[in-house]
Formats: C-alpha cells, sequence, structure tokens
C-alpha cells in the first residue's frame, strides 16, 4: 500500500487539503474530521 501525504491549511475559516503526491487532487472542509473524511472518500475512487 502506498503512503500519501495529506497538507492542509486554514484559509478564511476553511481548512483546505491537498495530497502531496498526487498532482491537482484539493479539498476542503469546516474540520479536520471532514476533511479527512472527504479524502477518505477520494481514495476509494484513486484505487
Amino acid at each position: 500500500m502506498a503512503k500519501l501525504t495529506l497538507e492542509y491549511w486554514e484559509d478564511d475559516g476553511w481548512l483546505v487539503g491537498r495530497l502531496v503526491e498526487v498532482s491537482g487532487v484539493f479539498g476542503q472542509g469546516e474540520t479536520a474530521a471532514s476533511l479527512f473524511s472527504l479524502y477518505i472518500s477520494i481514495l476509494a475512487f484513486y484505487k
């Protein structure tokens, strides 16, 4: 299984994140949990 790095930062009250190893994959969430959940969903399609 490959390791992926989720990098995230706050922007205007939202957490914005990207997968470092996958170009162009960005997402946002109101909380760290919602951002993490979004990326779990994205990874389900990434396989």
